[in-house]
């Protein structure tokens, strides 16, 4: 049985073992007090860890969790394309985590996983790479029929449909396609089914009434929002 190193921070530590912190994008930023040394020793223990056995069903690949880190910090900046990759390509690999939980009980996980991804790239502006891991995000969302579900994959569709989203904002705003980011940021908003925390929603509301500042708009937002103006 492979085991994440002790070295590991706690913080990391939740992200790699729990499927619901990867949900929460802002859940790495836990991390961002705890002593960089440490975490990094950790890091580098539990790549090397994993990538002595391979793909393994029962273990949450670390490629994904440590590129985000490094993006939110700054750090290691020349490792994360190359983390990115080996994350997106260990999605669909035979005997991996996140195929055998896509495959069992929680659908769309790997475009969870790559919608995360994508965001990453867009952080170190490889806008390319995140617009093609968006694309096939969004074939999912738009091909996913939401009444079809039961209660519990309903939730999971939802977070995906957030993480596309999410990610098609950030990508939007990073590329100045601020007209495009405000209509993704509309999707957010009203959807009535939203299960992101309030403070992310209350984060894409600021933005949007940032986009709407800086687009010059003199409608009412809120009557926008409502669909009333």
């Amino acid at each position: 049985m492979r085991l994440i190193p002790m070295l590991l921070p706690a913080c990391l530590f939740a992200q790699a073992g729990s499927p619901a912190a990867d949900l929460r994008r802002d859940s790495l930023s836990k991390c961002a007090a705890a002593p960089i040394a440490g975490i990094l020793t950790g890091a580098d223990e539990w790549l090397q860890t994993y990538e002595s056995s391979g793909p393994d069903p029962h273990a949450r690949p670390p490629y994904l969790t440590l590129a985000r880190f490094y993006a939110l910090k700054g750090i290691r900046t020349e490792e994360i394309p190359t983390l990115l990759d080996k994350a997106v390509r260990e999605l669909s690999a035979p005997g991996s985590y996140t195929q055998s939980r896509t495959h069992g009980n929680s659908p769309f996980e790997d475009d969870i996983e790559r919608a995360l991804a994508a965001n990453a790239y867009t952080q170190i502006r490889l806008y390319d790479q995140a617009g093609g891991l968006l694309a096939r995000t969004g074939q999912t969302v738009d091909r996913t029929n939401a009444a079809e579900l039961d209660m519990g994959k309903g939730r999971i569709f939802e977070a995906l449909r957030f993480q596309y989203w999410d990610g098609m904002t950030r990508l939007a705003i990073a590329q100045g396609r601020k007209d495009d980011a405000l209509t993704w940021e509309h999707a957010i908003l009203t959807n009535p089914n939203n299960v992101a925390s309030s403070s992310l929603i209350e984060q894409h509301r600021q933005t949007a009434q940032q986009l709407w500042k800086e687009l010059g708009r003199s409608d009412d937002f809120q009557k926008w929002l409502s669909g009333t103006e």
